[in-house]
């Protein structure tokens, strides 16, 4: 109890010091435990958003954005009449940049024709439909609740012309966060008659599966691929970006160590004589060596733990105000948060590791001049 008594007093006598390390910790594990829970929950929203019956029938078959992809109907009409398919949406893919303040995000608008509203299941939330070949769109749940200049009456430019927002949809699928319009009035609007893709409905997983096989063999210059596929294949580079995002997590994790080890050097240079003391009354280089360490753990606890709780509350925060929340929200698993405090222990340690050695090295008789 003496020894906590003691650990605690050396901390306060110092709040600037103790201020710059408690920041520190608390910045990387904010850094850290915010890039695992993102990556968590946008691929668990990645992982449900494509059908095990739908297919994409896609030009190249390794484009990454649909709206890169131009179909030539000629060229697709063998697959959509397919006994397997069931119902078949031609759609055609444009990006406009939807603002917020002065940031642009790229959105999708997606073309759609008369099957296409029914063949996600999409519910109208408010106002209804555009008319085929009307300059009108309905917009998703996430854009409508992330852009408030986005809402049923007002206008988005696309391309040349504005189109009107006419209703609200919701699928609870990542496709919430897009712009729909009827096919024909996007490829009136873009000149473009050729659509961006084939989306087909089958009776099963299996159905869809065997037919992207079967045209698989084929080599042809489009590519069929199941839905689930596809976005696994989005998730799979969403890992990649995760790996990148956390590689920059650990080079700012070894910045902060090497931060820690100039404050606690600054906190230890100020002590000798205190420590020199202590050892010349009877403490051994272990005790003392203890006392400096929990110094040393009990800041980078309390700076971790402060930087935890801002994670847990700051960013469902954030996509409560981006009005993503409903679909995506960071997922903080028990693992996850205790991984990211383990590693904010394991910094602290490291960096108190110098100064503290450095220390119990000195000679005590030079410490007390």
């Amino acid at each position: 109890m003496l020894l906590a008594k003691y650990v605690f007093r050396n901390i306060t006598r110092r709040p600037t010091v103790v201020g710059i390390t408690l920041v520190i910790m608390m910045l990387t594990s904010f850094a850290l435990l915010s890039i695992v829970s993102f990556d968590a929950g946008l691929s668990s929203l990645l992982e449900r958003s494509g059908s095990p019956r739908r297919a994409l029938i896609l030009s190249p078959p390794t484009t990454r954005g649909l709206y890169e992809s131009h179909l030539a109907l000629r060229d697709i009409h063998d697959v959509t009449a397919s006994p397997l398919v069931r119902k078949t949406s031609v759609q055609t893919m444009f990006v406009v940049p939807l603002y917020v303040g002065i940031v642009p995000e790229f959105t999708n608008v997606r073309g759609l024709d008369s099957s296409g509203f029914d063949l996600y299941g999409a519910r109208i939330v408010e106002g209804r439909l555009p008319r085929q070949g009307e300059r009108e769109l309905v917009v998703g749940r996430i854009v409508q609740q992330r852009h408030q200049s986005v809402q049923v009456g007002s206008s988005v430019l696309v391309s040349v012309h504005k189109f009107t927002v006419v209703g609200v949809f919701e699928t609870g699928a990542v496709l919430d966060g897009e712009l729909w319009t009827s096919r024909d009035a996007l490829a009136a609007e873009l000149r473009q008659d050729e659509p961006s893709l084939a989306v087909l409905e089958l009776d099963s997983a299996t159905d869809a599966t065997h037919l992207a096989n079967e045209y698989a063999e084929r080599r042809l210059g489009y590519g069929l691929v199941p839905e689930g596929d596809y976005y696994t294949r989005l998730n799979a580079e969403n890992t990649l970006l995760y790996q990148s995002l956390l590689l920059i997590a650990i080079l700012v994790s070894l910045g902060a160590a090497t931060s820690i080890v100039g404050t606690m050097s600054v906190v230890f240079a100020g002590r000798v004589v205190e420590m020199s003391v202590l050892r010349a009354i009877g403490f051994r280089s272990s005790q003392i060596g203890t006392l400096m360490f929990g110094e040393a753990l009990l800041l980078t606890a309390i700076g971790g733990s402060m930087g935890i709780a801002l994670a847990l509350v700051s960013l469902r925060g954030y996509c409560a105000y981006a009005g993503v929340s409903m679909y995506f929200v960071p997922r903080f698993a028990a693992t996850d948060i205790a991984l990211a405090f383990t590693a904010v222990l394991i910094i602290g340690v490291l960096g108190a590791v110098v100064p503290i050695v450095r220390m119990l090295r000195m000679n005590t008789v030079d410490g007390l001049r």
